[in-house]
């Protein structure tokens, strides 16, 4: 890019860096994010992190995920309610949903409150039965919620999901 004179802003390496990871060409998607975070001039964004941790998840490649991450605590960049819902929504696809549960957590602690995305990923926890995580018992008892009003349609005693397991 620079080669041909353009001069590119965060959100255009924002776009390139997705369209790489879309393609699966994720190779080329790291060395532009590298470049950005050892460029003098632009630094990424929350956003850009986002961007690079939702495309390592899609990839399968949930560990170099949360490893990145763990880096936004220690740059400019905290990570927010999205990023900690990119990450957690990773967990859920290729790790387990309880350490998933402990990532909602850890949100919570942190100060982030539940949204919708947040409220989906607790909906994939209770389909993988596992309502008995802490996080799962803390959202539904502190929304006042019973099981039968938050169960995922096809869920049902005969799956081993009762009320009784709130």
């Amino acid at each position: 890019m620079k080669s041909n004179k353009l001069k590119p802003d965060v959100p255009m390496y924002n776009f390139i860096i997705a369209g790489l990871f879309e393609a699966g060409r994720v190779n080329e998607a790291r060395e532009m994010f590298s470049t950005l975070s050892e460029g003098d001039c632009l630094k990424p964004t929350t956003r850009t992190y986002n961007i690079v941790i939702n495309g390592l998840c899609r990839q399968g490649l949930v560990d170099d995920a949360y490893n990145l991450f763990r880096t936004m605590e220690g740059v400019t960049c905290p990570p927010n309610c999205k990023s900690y819902n990119v990450i957690i929504h990773g967990f859920l696809q290729h790790k387990g949903p309880f350490e998933a549960g402990d990532l909602i957590q850890e949100m919570l602690s942190k100060g982030f409150t539940a949204d919708t995305t947040t409220m989906s990923l607790l909906m994939d926890l209770t389909s993988k039965n596992q309502l008995n995580h802490p996080v799962v018992r803390k959202l539904l008892g502190d929304s006042g919620m019973a099981c039968e009003e938050v169960r995922p349609k096809g869920l049902s005693a005969e799956r081993n999901i009762t009320p009784e397991a709130c």
